[in-house]
């Protein structure tokens, strides 16, 4: 379902100037998981979709670095998604089970495992179904990168920002996130730095060349990011009506994954409840 979210955003965000669609860019690098292309004249790929879930964000920037070498790409948009905790099958302890099999007897059986909230007021929470936690917490971060019109190489066009999550969950994942960096060198190490809190912004996204301030500061949060790209950036035109920027309905964005985070705890729920012995089967 997290794969979708190219398929069923983008598509009504490029009405008119570009067609989405699945396809092999290169035989080089493997496909990205959603392809836009302008149609202004013979069809070109201008921009890539990458969905990740629960994957590295060293491993999903080095994507974009790939696709951005090996195809005609102008642009790869990364969208990663990361739960809190790596998921382990809950029936691997008795006590789950248990309640699984309590739970099932008081509610009857249904077509569909029933899977709620774990808070009203936390609505991009954990998942729990029959009281038993499915789908950990997630982050949501969004960042595009493009070429360097000098030297071609990729680079970042605007910083990663998080628009899904709560703050507290956000910063230990960009911690985890700068540790590993640290880890394979691929950053300095900070010095003499106290406890970093989450940075929200307002309005447009700051330029790529504020990087190392945001390794000092923090992640950044914001709701609606905006993209800092338009449709002149990708296909070279000077049309004003290729000026808009484009973006993503990110309400719809944030509903989508919700609705995953509940139809991926129904599917662990499925293969978890198959591998019950016979004798604990409800």
């Amino acid at each position: 379902m997290v794969s979708q979210v190219p398929h069923d955003i983008l598509n009504q965000t490029f009405p008119n100037f570009v067609n989405f669609m699945d396809d092999e860019i290169n035989f080089s690098v493997a496909n990205p998981d959603a392809v836009i292309y302008s149609i202004i004249s013979d069809p070109t790929p201008v921009l890539g979709v990458e969905v990740a879930f629960n994957e590295s964000g060293i491993d999903l920037e080095q994507r974009a670095k790939d696709l951005l070498f090996k195809t005609p790409l102008k642009a790869v948009l990364l969208v990663n998604i990361k739960e809190k905790t790596e998921y382990e099958n809950p029936f691997r302890r008795q006590k789950n089970v248990d309640l699984y099999r309590a739970r099932l007897q008081q509610d009857g059986p249904t077509n569909e495992p029933k899977c709620d909230e774990s808070d009203a007021d936390e609505p991009e929470g954990a998942v729990y179904c029959y009281g038993i936690r499915w789908v950990d917490a997630l982050t949501g971060a969004v960042q595009i990168w493009t070429r360097d019109p000098e030297t071609g190489d990729p680079i970042p066009r605007t910083k990663k920002t998080y628009f899904y999550g709560r703050p507290e969950l956000i910063l230990e994942q960009w911690e985890k996130t700068q540790a590993e960096k640290e880890k394979q060198g691929l950053k300095s190490s900070p010095k003499g730095r106290g406890k970093r809190t989450p940075k929200k912004i307002e309005g447009k996204a700051r330029e790529d060349n504020e990087e190392q301030e945001e390794e000092e500061s923090g992640p950044v949060i914001e709701r609606y990011p905006e993209l800092n790209l338009t449709m002149a950036d990708l296909i070279g035109t000077e049309n004003l009506r290729d000026q808009k920027a484009l973006t993503l309905r990110w309400d719809e964005v944030r509903r989508l994954l919700r609705v995953g985070c509940i139809l991926t705890a129904r599917q662990r729920l499925r293969r978890a409840v198959k591998h019950l012995p016979e004798n604990k089967k409800a």
